[in-house]
């Protein structure tokens, strides 16, 4: 019974983790934004949209997060995502054309950062019912502390080993995901669930049984056209999608500010 107790705190940790390794991975795109700009010699826009779609990727694949998560369950929506963001990481070491960053670092390890995500948020609220708010805050604080950890390491790393070295290294270090992933032991609840779903069912029902029940969303549109109506949630949309935009942009002006003193002098 004592290690059963001890248990949530095991996975408390693994959440915390997952959210240093992979979503906070986005506050240093700006970074490998300049190490890109002085690799590749690419058009300056083309390469920030590529960290910006990187930066928006963890918020975009919401949707495909949570089917994993209902399809299989939290582990292996977490596991998964260690799995893309080192394959993301690691295959953009052999990329040559810049182009091609597009499907291997911004959406292949960014849809990985989405994952790791959804999997660690959604994990603790099983194993702490009673007080998730603050074991929520103590998850998402990862991504803090990745915020103050990963800019100067990848700073270090593109200085050292260069774009392509560090890649390779930074998708090492985001495999160890799948560790703390392998931690985050389905409870009770989310067993008897996957059981139910899953029991039964021919194989080629049990993907689409997922999306049953349809008409259950005609009750959201009231909803949805009242906010659409107000200012407010025009002003969120606004929001999230400007903000990795806008930071990467900054980053972007300030970058080319600096080539083109370099070139003056």
């Amino acid at each position: 019974m004592e290690r059963q107790s001890m248990y949530p705190a095991v996975v408390l940790v693994a959440s915390f983790t997952t959210m240093l390794l992979g979503p906070s991975l986005p506050y240093a795109s700006g970074v490998i934004h300049v190490a890109l700009l002085k690799e590749f010699q690419e058009d300056v826009t083309m390469t920030a949209w590529m960290g910006s779609l990187f930066s928006c990727m963890f918020a975009l694949t919401g949707p495909i997060a949570s089917l994993v998560i209902n399809v299989f369950d939290c582990r292996t929506c977490v596991v998964m995502s260690g799995v893309l963001m080192m394959t993301g990481f690691a295959t953009s070491y052999l990329v040559t054309e810049i182009r091609i960053l597009f499907l291997t670092y911004s959406l292949i390890a960014g849809l990985g950062t989405g994952l790791a995500q959804a999997g660690s948020v959604v994990i603790i609220g099983y194993y702490f019912p009673d007080k998730p708010g603050l074991v929520t805050g103590i998850s998402i604080s990862g991504v803090g502390l990745g915020i103050f950890i990963h800019p100067p390491l990848f700073q270090y790393l593109m200085e050292t080993y260069g774009v392509h070295g560090a890649f390779l290294i930074i998708g090492g270090m985001t495999l160890n995901a799948c560790a703390a992933g392998m931690l985050m032991r389905p409870p009770e609840f989310e067993r008897k669930r996957t059981q139910q779903a899953w029991k039964g069912q021919p194989s080629q029902r049990k993907i689409t049984s997922i999306c049953r029940d349809l008409t259950r969303f005609r009750h959201v549109e009231p909803y949805w056209k009242q906010a659409g109506r107000t200012t407010a949630f025009f002003s969120f949309l606004v929001q999230c999608f400007s903000r990795p935009l806008s930071s990467d942009f900054c980053q972007l002006s300030a970058s080319g500010h600096y080539h083109k003193q370099e070139t003056c002098i």
